[in-house]
């Protein structure tokens, strides 16, 4: 229950007239509507904030995923670097690859395990700056 704003008698929130006094929207003032209006304004504005918002890291996470491999994780670009490096292409074995978005760039670490010259297997962790267009710009670190 609420009061009626000209005749201050108690009539039902959700009555449209006065059962007393006929006036529209008893319990309405014309404060409240505006500050409901307000507030319908600011909520709408926060929801298409936060949709925008969500969408563009929804659109940068897919353009780096697309550089890396959906069945192992390994970035695309950073492993055609490594086995062209390798003396048995073949013998490559992903381990694991994470990555740090810098904002301008990434840098993906990638840990591996090949075969060298005599055929001994050997693991290897390498860390990478690389664009957000795939390309490797520079090798970071070598262990």
């Amino acid at each position: 229950m609420t009061r009626c704003k000209t005749c201050k008698k108690e009539v039902a929130i959700s009555a449209k007239t006065c059962p007393h006094c006929g006036q529209k929207k008893p319990g309405v003032s014309k404060e409240s509507e505006k500050t409901i209006l307000i507030m319908c304004i600011i909520i709408a504005g926060f929801v298409t904030l936060i949709r925008s918002c969500g969408s563009e890291t929804t659109l940068r996470e897919k353009q780096i995923q697309q550089h890396f491999n959906a069945w192992d994780g390994s970035h695309n670009e950073l492993t055609k670097l490594i086995k062209f490096a390798l003396y048995n292409k073949e013998s490559y074995e992903h381990i694991k690859t994470r990555y740090w978005d810098d904002g301008g760039f990434l840098i993906v670490e990638t840990t591996y395990s090949a075969k060298n010259d005599f055929g001994e297997r050997f693991k290897k962790r390498v860390k990478a700056k690389v664009d957000l267009n795939g390309n490797v710009i520079a090798i970071l670190e070598e262990e």
